[in-house]
């Protein structure tokens, strides 16, 4: 009997010791949840989660939220206005630390390439293919190949993509910037009129107004910073095989990768790059049947209203529409699409360059 109790006794309190750990568990995920809420719907929404049950109806309808614990009310346009000013220190710092990084790579790469060709050009003949094949796995330390390969260098295309992807966020974000503050301007003067939204702050309180709840203006004088880091006269590129390689911005929307072909009489647009921009296939748009790539497809022929690489500017650009089927030939660009600017393809400096004709 005793044995049994005991066995009993050990069971219940196993039982107790498990119950404690499941409302432990629960405890910790609802912390979690709560946690992952806040940091998912931004620190504005949970102080006024905290503050109100629900804004009044046309606040609502124009999305109007509060500041944190303040009493103004912003915007969608400077909600985002402030999250895309807060972010850019860090993009510029990464995009600063990429192009040094890159640099080095490519002066200490040019220095060993001369110092043995300074010695015989036959060990460079033979010695060239096995030191590019190993130094993907080395890293870029003891890096030495022909400086108009080196984009096609694993570790070193990686360190471009990288560089181009943080740029084109940059100047997407500063697109972004230019593009909010002036539709918050509009917004305000709008609602500042609007009987039912006066109405709406005023049953929550005297002191409740709309925003913006600084003056921007000197956060926005110092987007000129920012450009030499994004908008430059040049993009980078990188090598696949014996394919150049750069992304512009499409339609201020969405980044797009082209494969550089000098003689093309038109650019060539898949599109899944031309719907990410923003884009349909107008109904007016003319079908035509090309060679490309080996391939016959019939095409749309569309214009892109803006493309941008660096500080080039692109707009209205003729553009040869790829059906879905052939989305796998990508995109591809030619000297035909940048009109009024003189492209030069410098590869052992990794970037092409762009100058203004005008």
């Amino acid at each position: 009997m005793v044995t049994i109790e005991s066995d009993s006794n050990t069971q219940k309190a196993t039982v107790m010791r498990r119950a404690k750990l499941v409302s432990n568990a629960r405890s910790v995920a609802s912390a979690a949840f709560a946690i992952f809420f806040v940091l998912s719907f931004g620190s504005d929404k949970a102080q006024f989660a905290s503050g109100f049950s629900a804004p009044p109806p046309p606040l609502a309808a124009e999305k109007l939220l509060p500041l944190g614990n303040s009493r103004i009310w912003l915007c969608e346009d400077e909600r985002k206005l402030r999250q895309d000013l807060a972010s850019l220190p860090a993009l510029r710092q990464t995009t600063e630390e990429l192009q040094k990084g890159l640099a080095v790579i490519i002066m200490a790469n040019a220095r060993r390439w001369a110092t043995r060709r300074s010695v015989t050009d036959a060990p460079v003949a033979a010695s060239s293919s096995k030191s590019t094949g190993n130094t993907s796995g080395r890293g870029v330390a003891s890096l030495t190949v022909d400086p108009v390969k080196i984009g096609d260098v694993p570790v070193v295309r990686r360190q471009v993509i990288r560089l181009t992807n943080v740029r084109t966020q940059l100047a997407m974000t500063l697109s972004r910037i230019r593009r909010a503050s002036s539709r918050m301007v509009t917004t305000y003067v709008r609602l500042a009129d609007d009987q039912a939204v006066q109405a709406a702050l005023s049953s929550l309180g005297a002191d409740h107004r709309l925003g913006p709840a600084t003056d921007y203006e000197l956060q926005l004088q110092r987007l000129r910073d920012y450009f030499p880091f994004a908008e430059t006269p040049w993009v980078p590129v990188y090598l696949q095989g014996q394919h150049l390689r750069f992304t512009g911005i499409c339609n201020e929307h969405a980044p797009a990768t082209f494969t550089w072909a000098s003689d093309l009489s038109r650019a060539i647009m898949t599109t899944g790059s031309f719907q990410a921009a923003g884009l349909k296939l107008p109904k007016q748009a003319k079908s035509i049947r090309i060679r490309t790539m080996g391939s016959t497809i019939n095409v749309y022929q569309v214009r892109l209203p803006y493309l941008q690489f660096g500080n080039c500017m692109l707009r209205e650009v003729p553009v040869y529409l790829l059906p879905p089927e052939f989305e796998y030939l990508g995109n591809r660009i030619g000297r035909s699409s940048f009109e009024g600017y003189d492209v030069r393809p410098d590869p052992a400096r990794l970037r092409v360059a762009f100058k203004s004709l005008e």
